[in-house]
């Protein structure tokens, strides 16, 4: 049954971590784009998990056709949940109420997470309306890259993004963006429609690893 669901809920390769792509082909996927397209930002979110209203999550999964005894199990589940600051060996007396968010940890955290930033997939793509060979984008959680032939249109793309985080109360990590060009050119270009200090050339740090961008291979 989770498996048939799940296969109704994924609507787009694009989303890493529960289309079956491996994280490596995701990378690969990435910097090849990047070589293509010659721009690449990586961008983040602040306390993601934290962020995931659960009944909007509950909403996302009865829209996906999740069966309705088991998404009121889960909104019952959540809408119950305590938490205790600790700190130094030590806990707050009283407890928090969170009942709106999901909790880190959680085994249906992942799921969410790439549903919720699959419909901002789909969102951003509608928006910038652009042709396939000329922008991509992939997500693995809350981790997003985006490639675009042009900076201008990649600086859209970032503002769609930006836009539908606001909408949905998920928070960009500015200090995560980066900006990455191939060439000094296109760093110049890049440069220009985003903050200097965030441009780097074609040596990018994502999903764990550096990899440096070369004309025929990857490196890592």
């Amino acid at each position: 049954m989770v498996c048939s669901c799940l296969a109704r809920s994924v609507v787009l390769v694009n989303v890493g971590g529960i289309s079956r792509e491996e994280i490596y082909e995701n990378i690969i996927e990435i910097f090849d784009s990047f070589h293509r397209h010659g721009f690449l930002p990586t961008i983040g979110y602040s306390k993601a998990f934290d962020c995931l209203d659960s009944d909007l999550s509950c909403s996302l999964l009865r829209a996906r056709g999740w069966p309705p005894r088991l998404v009121n199990l889960l909104e019952a589940s959540w809408s119950r949940q305590e938490r205790f600051v600790q700190w130094d060996h030590r806990a707050e007396a009283g407890s928090l109420d969170a009942s709106r968010v999901q909790p880190q940890g959680d085994s249906w955290g992942p799921l969410l997470m790439s549903l919720w930033v699959q419909a901002g997939v789909q969102t951003v793509l509608s928006s910038c309306e652009t042709h396939p060979n000329k922008m991509s984008i992939k997500t693995y959680l809350d981790d997003r890259s985006c490639t675009a032939r042009s900076a201008q249109k990649l600086h859209e793309i970032y503002l769609a993004w930006s836009q539908w985080s606001s909408t949905v109360g998920l928070y960009e990590n500015l200090a995560k963006c980066e900006v990455s060009a191939v060439g000094r050119l296109k760093m110049v270009q890049a440069s220009q429609v985003f903050d200097p200090a965030k441009v780097s050339p074609a040596c990018h740090q994502g999903a764990g690893c550096c990899l440096l961008l070369c004309p025929s291979r990857f490196s890592r």
